[in-house]
């Protein structure tokens, strides 16, 4: 009987997590997944770490820098029995898992930019998404990014001369900022093309506010 490819890493997956032993711990607060990467580190597989489907999504969001920190409370707590109910399991080092902590950070972090730009140049307007990007001070954005962005078009002439764009939800370093024509020509692209971007992708337009007519206040 060929067991096929997926079908044995799935096996591999469940041979490896029942051998993974409870290191970090507490009652209260879920601290599963640097329990996970806290094995790898006792084990030194890096590689493991990086391929385990409960850490992929730190790597595919870039957020292993927020595991990684929170880390730093509960680590040293590893060999305190009495307080903290985490004795050190046999071969531990609490600098070599430290150091195995920060290099899962870097090398996590390397996938996801050669992953990141994998999918970038397979992805349509390149230009415009570059352009965004840049606006951003980051790389191209990727078609899922645009969605987090909010904008507003300002004319001058009857003609588009900046795009006003936020981030309000700090998916995108929680900025407002904005793309004039210069900037647009500088990546081969103009504005109408970035605006078409934008409303295809799922930005939030934002239109011009009406002026609010002012009237003073009457006196007798």
């Amino acid at each position: 009987m060929k067991i096929s490819e997926s079908k044995l890493r799935k096996i591999i997956r469940k041979v490896l997590k029942e051998q993974m032993i409870s290191i970090v711990r507490n009652d209260y607060e879920d601290v599963e997944d640097i329990n996970i990467l806290a094995n790898y580190a006792l084990r030194n597989d890096m590689q493991g770490a990086l391929k385990d489907p409960d850490l992929q999504y730190y790597i595919d969001k870039n957020e292993m820098g927020y595991l990684v920190d929170d880390s730093w409370g509960w680590l040293k707590h590893v060999g305190d029995e009495e307080r903290h109910n985490m004795p050190a399991p046999e071969g531990w080092d609490l600098k070599k898992v430290t150091q195995f902590f920060k290099d899962f950070e870097n090398e996590a972090y390397s996938a996801y930019s050669k992953k990141s730009k994998t999918a970038s140049d397979h992805a349509p307007n390149l230009p415009e998404r570059t352009a965004l990007g840049s606006a951003f001070t980051m790389g191209p954005l990727l078609p899922e990014d645009i969605q987090h962005i909010t904008y507003q078009a300002r004319r001058k002439g009857g003609k588009i001369n900046w795009i006003m764009l936020e981030d309000d939800g700090g998916e995108l370093g929680h900025m407002s900022t904005g793309i004039d024509a210069s900037d647009a020509k500088q990546y081969q692209t103009d504005l109408d093309k970035i605006i078409k971007v934008l409303e295809d992708n799922g930005a939030t337009g934002r239109k011009k506010r009406k002026p609010v007519k002012h009237t003073p206040p009457i006196y007798d």
